[in-house]
Protein backbone atom coordinates (compact mmCIF):
# COMPACT_ATOMS: atom_id res chain seq x y z
CA UNK A 1 0.00 0.00 0.00
CA UNK A 2 2.86 2.38 0.87
CA UNK A 3 4.45 1.76 -2.54
CA UNK A 4 1.14 2.38 -4.33
CA UNK A 5 0.66 5.60 -2.35
CA UNK A 6 4.21 6.71 -3.24
CA UNK A 7 3.79 5.90 -6.93
CA UNK A 8 0.46 7.70 -7.08
CA UNK A 9 1.96 10.73 -5.33
CA UNK A 10 4.79 10.69 -7.88
CA UNK A 11 2.29 10.62 -10.74
CA UNK A 12 0.38 13.45 -9.10
CA UNK A 13 3.53 15.55 -8.76
CA UNK A 14 4.37 14.85 -12.39
CA UNK A 15 0.92 16.03 -13.43
CA UNK A 16 1.25 19.17 -11.30
CA UNK A 17 4.62 19.92 -12.87
CA UNK A 18 3.19 19.40 -16.33
CA UNK A 19 0.34 21.78 -15.57
CA UNK A 20 2.76 24.40 -14.27
CA UNK A 21 1.53 24.20 -10.69
CA UNK A 22 5.20 24.24 -9.63
CA UNK A 23 6.75 27.18 -11.39
CA UNK A 24 10.10 26.65 -13.06
CA UNK A 25 10.27 30.35 -13.92
CA UNK A 26 10.59 31.58 -10.34
CA UNK A 27 13.90 31.63 -8.51
CA UNK A 28 14.84 28.51 -6.58
CA UNK A 29 13.87 28.92 -2.91
CA UNK A 30 16.41 29.37 -0.12
CA UNK A 31 17.42 26.57 2.23
CA UNK A 32 19.65 26.70 5.30
CA UNK A 33 22.58 24.38 5.99
CA UNK A 34 24.15 23.94 9.44
CA UNK A 35 27.42 21.97 9.17
CA UNK A 36 27.83 22.09 12.95
CA UNK A 37 24.77 19.86 13.27
CA UNK A 38 26.96 16.96 12.14
CA UNK A 39 30.14 18.09 13.84
CA UNK A 40 31.85 20.48 11.41
CA UNK A 41 33.21 23.73 12.94
CA UNK A 42 31.11 26.02 10.73
CA UNK A 43 28.03 28.16 11.31
CA UNK A 44 24.74 27.94 9.44
CA UNK A 45 24.43 29.62 6.04
CA UNK A 46 21.83 30.00 3.29
CA UNK A 47 21.95 28.58 -0.24
CA UNK A 48 19.70 28.11 -3.26
CA UNK A 49 21.72 25.52 -5.22
CA UNK A 50 24.22 22.71 -4.70
CA UNK A 51 26.74 22.42 -7.56
CA UNK A 52 28.82 19.37 -8.28
CA UNK A 53 30.60 16.98 -10.58
CA UNK A 54 29.33 13.55 -11.55
CA UNK A 55 30.52 10.30 -13.11
CA UNK A 56 28.29 7.56 -14.56
CA UNK A 57 28.71 4.20 -16.26
CA UNK A 58 25.92 3.31 -18.68
CA UNK A 59 25.29 -0.20 -19.98
CA UNK A 60 23.36 -0.24 -23.24
CA UNK A 61 20.69 -2.86 -23.81
CA UNK A 62 17.85 -3.22 -26.28
CA UNK A 63 16.05 0.09 -26.20
CA UNK A 64 17.78 1.78 -23.28
CA UNK A 65 20.37 1.83 -20.50
CA UNK A 66 21.04 0.88 -16.95
CA UNK A 67 23.52 3.00 -15.05
CA UNK A 68 25.32 3.63 -11.78
CA UNK A 69 27.24 6.64 -10.61
CA UNK A 70 28.13 9.19 -7.99
CA UNK A 71 27.79 12.94 -7.64
CA UNK A 72 30.26 14.87 -5.51
CA UNK A 73 29.06 18.32 -4.48
CA UNK A 74 31.73 20.99 -4.83
CA UNK A 75 29.96 24.20 -3.77
CA UNK A 76 26.83 25.79 -2.41
CA UNK A 77 25.44 28.83 -4.22
CA UNK A 78 23.26 31.75 -3.04
CA UNK A 79 23.12 32.50 -5.99
CA UNK A 80 26.87 33.14 -6.26
CA UNK A 81 29.20 30.47 -4.88
CA UNK A 82 29.38 30.37 -1.09
CA UNK A 83 33.05 30.49 -0.09
CA UNK A 84 34.35 27.15 1.22
CA UNK A 85 35.79 29.16 4.11
CA UNK A 86 32.17 29.93 5.00
CA UNK A 87 30.53 26.61 4.15
CA UNK A 88 33.40 24.31 5.09
CA UNK A 89 32.55 22.10 2.09
CA UNK A 90 35.61 20.24 0.72
CA UNK A 91 37.57 21.40 3.77
CA UNK A 92 35.80 20.18 6.90
CA UNK A 93 33.38 17.75 5.27
CA UNK A 94 32.07 16.45 1.96
CA UNK A 95 28.58 15.85 0.61
CA UNK A 96 27.95 13.32 -2.15
CA UNK A 97 25.36 10.93 -3.45
CA UNK A 98 25.30 7.59 -5.21
CA UNK A 99 22.61 6.65 -7.71
CA UNK A 100 21.25 4.00 -10.03
CA UNK A 101 19.18 4.72 -13.12
CA UNK A 102 17.39 3.15 -16.05
CA UNK A 103 16.08 4.78 -19.19
CA UNK A 104 14.40 3.94 -22.49
CA UNK A 105 15.13 5.48 -25.87
CA UNK A 106 12.54 8.09 -26.86
CA UNK A 107 13.99 9.40 -30.13
CA UNK A 108 17.08 9.07 -32.28
CA UNK A 109 19.59 6.23 -32.18
CA UNK A 110 20.64 4.73 -28.86
CA UNK A 111 23.92 6.36 -27.74
CA UNK A 112 23.96 8.51 -30.87
CA UNK A 113 24.13 12.28 -31.15
CA UNK A 114 20.75 14.02 -30.77
CA UNK A 115 19.30 10.98 -28.99
CA UNK A 116 16.77 11.44 -26.19
CA UNK A 117 15.96 8.96 -23.43
CA UNK A 118 13.13 8.93 -20.91
CA UNK A 119 14.25 8.10 -17.39
CA UNK A 120 12.24 5.28 -15.80
CA UNK A 121 14.24 4.93 -12.58
CA UNK A 122 16.57 7.20 -10.61
CA UNK A 123 17.17 6.16 -7.01
CA UNK A 124 19.77 7.91 -4.88
CA UNK A 125 21.29 8.13 -1.42
CA UNK A 126 22.97 11.33 -0.17
CA UNK A 127 25.80 11.14 2.35
CA UNK A 128 27.76 13.47 4.62
CA UNK A 129 31.50 12.69 4.70
CA UNK A 130 33.02 13.88 8.01
CA UNK A 131 36.50 15.30 7.55
CA UNK A 132 36.30 15.20 3.73
CA UNK A 133 38.32 12.00 3.66
CA UNK A 134 36.71 9.96 0.87
CA UNK A 135 38.40 9.18 -2.43
CA UNK A 136 36.48 8.96 -5.73
CA UNK A 137 37.27 7.10 -8.95
CA UNK A 138 35.68 8.19 -12.22
CA UNK A 139 34.01 5.71 -14.56
CA UNK A 140 36.16 4.60 -17.49
CA UNK A 141 34.71 2.21 -20.07
CA UNK A 142 38.24 1.23 -21.14
CA UNK A 143 39.33 -0.01 -17.70
CA UNK A 144 39.12 -3.61 -16.58
CA UNK A 145 36.95 -2.31 -13.72
CA UNK A 146 34.97 0.41 -15.49
CA UNK A 147 32.43 1.41 -12.82
CA UNK A 148 32.67 4.67 -10.88
CA UNK A 149 33.46 4.07 -7.23
CA UNK A 150 34.44 5.68 -3.96
CA UNK A 151 36.13 4.66 -0.74
CA UNK A 152 34.56 5.59 2.59
CA UNK A 153 37.81 6.44 4.34
CA UNK A 154 37.25 6.04 8.06
CA UNK A 155 34.00 4.13 7.50
CA UNK A 156 32.10 7.09 8.93
CA UNK A 157 29.83 8.40 6.16
CA UNK A 158 26.39 9.52 7.36
CA UNK A 159 23.23 8.96 5.30
CA UNK A 160 21.34 12.28 5.19
CA UNK A 161 18.75 11.88 2.41
CA UNK A 162 17.18 9.48 -0.07
CA UNK A 163 15.00 9.97 -3.12
CA UNK A 164 13.57 8.51 -6.30
CA UNK A 165 12.49 9.59 -9.75
CA UNK A 166 9.37 11.57 -10.53
CA UNK A 167 10.23 12.42 -14.15
CA UNK A 168 13.28 13.09 -16.27
CA UNK A 169 15.16 12.91 -19.56
CA UNK A 170 18.70 12.10 -20.58
CA UNK A 171 20.60 11.77 -23.81
CA UNK A 172 23.43 12.98 -26.01
CA UNK A 173 23.35 16.39 -27.68
CA UNK A 174 24.39 17.26 -31.22
CA UNK A 175 28.02 17.57 -30.13
CA UNK A 176 28.05 14.20 -28.40
CA UNK A 177 27.92 15.57 -24.87
CA UNK A 178 25.78 13.74 -22.33
CA UNK A 179 23.03 15.44 -20.35
CA UNK A 180 20.44 14.64 -17.71
CA UNK A 181 17.53 16.62 -16.30
CA UNK A 182 15.38 15.08 -13.58
CA UNK A 183 12.83 15.81 -10.91
CA UNK A 184 13.04 13.52 -7.89
CA UNK A 185 11.67 13.18 -4.41
CA UNK A 186 13.88 14.01 -1.43
CA UNK A 187 13.37 12.70 2.09
CA UNK A 188 15.76 13.69 4.87
CA UNK A 189 16.91 11.22 7.50
CA UNK A 190 17.07 12.29 11.14
CA UNK A 191 20.75 13.14 10.60
CA UNK A 192 19.85 15.00 7.43
CA UNK A 193 17.52 17.23 9.42
CA UNK A 194 20.52 18.27 11.52
CA UNK A 195 22.34 19.39 8.35
CA UNK A 196 19.50 20.84 6.26
CA UNK A 197 17.82 22.80 9.05
CA UNK A 198 15.38 25.04 7.15
CA UNK A 199 12.73 25.21 5.98
CA UNK A 200 10.88 22.91 8.36
CA UNK A 201 9.52 20.69 7.00
CA UNK A 202 12.19 20.59 4.32
CA UNK A 203 11.42 20.63 0.59
CA UNK A 204 10.11 17.37 -0.87
CA UNK A 205 11.28 17.56 -4.49
CA UNK A 206 14.74 18.04 -6.01
CA UNK A 207 15.53 19.36 -9.50
CA UNK A 208 18.81 18.22 -11.05
CA UNK A 209 20.63 19.13 -14.25
CA UNK A 210 23.97 17.85 -15.53
CA UNK A 211 25.90 18.21 -18.78
CA UNK A 212 29.38 17.73 -20.21
CA UNK A 213 31.31 18.32 -23.40
CA UNK A 214 31.58 15.92 -26.32
CA UNK A 215 34.92 14.79 -24.88
CA UNK A 216 33.25 13.44 -21.74
CA UNK A 217 31.70 10.14 -22.91
CA UNK A 218 33.97 7.15 -23.59
CA UNK A 219 32.45 4.15 -25.38
CA UNK A 220 33.61 0.55 -25.38
CA UNK A 221 31.19 -2.07 -26.68
CA UNK A 222 27.94 -1.72 -24.78
CA UNK A 223 29.55 0.48 -22.10
CA UNK A 224 29.58 4.27 -22.01
CA UNK A 225 31.41 6.08 -19.24
CA UNK A 226 30.54 9.71 -18.56
CA UNK A 227 33.05 11.74 -16.60
CA UNK A 228 33.35 15.38 -15.61
CA UNK A 229 29.63 16.05 -15.94
CA UNK A 230 28.88 19.29 -14.11
CA UNK A 231 25.60 20.69 -12.91
CA UNK A 232 23.49 21.31 -9.87
CA UNK A 233 20.57 20.42 -7.64
CA UNK A 234 17.98 22.75 -6.14
CA UNK A 235 14.78 22.14 -4.25
CA UNK A 236 11.12 23.05 -4.03
CA UNK A 237 7.91 21.81 -2.48
CA UNK A 238 4.75 20.27 -3.86
CA UNK A 239 1.80 20.02 -1.47
CA UNK A 240 1.21 16.41 -0.43
CA UNK A 241 -2.51 15.65 -0.88
CA UNK A 242 -4.47 13.94 1.87
CA UNK A 243 -5.13 10.22 1.19
CA UNK A 244 -8.74 10.87 0.17
CA UNK A 245 -7.70 13.64 -2.22
CA UNK A 246 -4.89 11.48 -3.55
CA UNK A 247 -7.38 8.72 -4.34
CA UNK A 248 -9.60 11.16 -6.25
CA UNK A 249 -6.60 12.46 -8.18
CA UNK A 250 -5.66 8.87 -8.99
CA UNK A 251 -9.14 8.21 -10.35
CA UNK A 252 -8.87 11.37 -12.43
CA UNK A 253 -5.49 10.37 -13.86
CA UNK A 254 -6.86 6.90 -14.66
CA UNK A 255 -9.87 8.42 -16.40
CA UNK A 256 -7.67 10.75 -18.43
CA UNK A 257 -5.59 7.77 -19.53
CA UNK A 258 -8.71 5.81 -20.48
CA UNK A 259 -10.02 8.70 -22.58
CA UNK A 260 -6.65 9.09 -24.28
CA UNK A 261 -6.54 5.38 -25.14
CA UNK A 262 -10.12 5.48 -26.44
CA UNK A 263 -9.41 8.26 -28.90
CA UNK A 264 -5.90 7.23 -29.89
Amino acid sequence: MKKIHKNLWGATVGAMLGLGMVSAASAAPVFTVDPSGLGAPKSAFDATLMSGISSTLLTSAAGGHTGTGWLQFTSFNDPNPVSPLTSGLLINYGVFLTFTLTDVLSSGTLDGNDSVNTLTQLDYQMFYDPGFGNTFTFADAMRATPSPSYVDVGDNDILIATGSLISGTSGFNSGGGAYLNAVSTIELTDDGKKFFIAPVPFFNIAFSEFNNTGQGPIRNGNLTSIGQATGGVDFNRVPVPEPASLALIGVGLFAMGAVRRRYS
